[in-house]
């Protein structure tokens, strides 16, 4: 379909109070022919939004063997994530589990779950998540939106919406981020826990408050200027302001 077609059939009245987006598969962002020649032109020429296949693929790119979380710190500024007025962001989408030939996009179950973290942890786009009744076979994403886990990950995205995005920290296995002094995101991807220490006062974040985790249910009441957080191994936290 080209874009003036796409325009002609989703015309404002259609568009009128609703959200439409398009899905255009692609390998990567920018400098990968799918995103140059469709992607792109797609966004620019219609308005809509899109899957965010360039982050998606920087996601499996971090959460490989031997990849890197520093992939994720700020994919955008170099083309290999959506604005986020355009992204609807995943890990997973309908036609991976579904569809043999894109099977190989699997993220390993814990990686899934690090990556909804991020997902629904940081600033930019509408979050997608995959939920089924089995038809995959997999027992995997069964009602997914029941899980403790995904109530969690949305009761603290729903919790900073309007606020910034500032990493804090990041290395090959961690990024640590917060969302203003609204509330922070630690994601470890390796097996063994990391500490992060936080200047609190040059960071933003509010003393005498509790910042729970909506996934652990830790707390960190924070009193000074350097205030250490811990992030266990193959596990992610989202501490949100009470």
């Amino acid at each position: 379909m080209t874009n003036y077609h796409i325009n002609a059939v989703f015309d404002s009245n259609i568009k009128n109070g609703v959200h439409v987006f398009g899905e255009i598969i692609t390998t990567g962002g920018a400098g990968s022919s799918e995103y140059d020649n469709f992607l792109a032109p797609y966004l620019s020429a219609t308005g809509h939004s899109a899957y965010d296949f360039p982050l998606f693929a920087q996601i499996r790119s971090a959460f490989s063997f031997g990849g890197s979380m520093n992939a994720l710190v700020d994919p955008g500024a170099y083309g290999q994530a959506l604005s986020g007025d355009k992204a609807i962001t995943f890990s997973i989408t309908h036609d991976i589990p579904l569809n043999d030939g894109f099977r190989y996009q699997l993220l390993d179950p814990t990686d899934e779950h690090l990556a909804n973290a991020y997902v629904l942890g940081r600033d930019g786009g509408v979050p997608l998540l995959y939920s089924d009744n089995n038809e995959s076979g997999d027992n995997r994403w069964v009602d997914l939106y029941k899980r403790d886990d995904i109530k969690g990950m949305v009761k603290f995205h729903n919790g900073v919406q309007g606020s910034g995005m500032q990493v804090v920290s990041h290395n090959d296995c961690v990024i640590f981020f917060k969302r203003d002094h609204q509330g922070v995101v630690g994601i470890n991807k390796c097996a063994d826990g990391q500490d992060i220490w936080v200047d609190t006062s040059t960071d933003n974040l509010w003393w005498y408050r509790n910042y729970r985790d909506t996934l652990s249910n830790d707390v960190q009441y924070i009193t000074t200027q350097w205030h250490k957080f811990y992030v266990p191994g193959r596990s992610a936290r989202m501490w949100l302001m009470e």
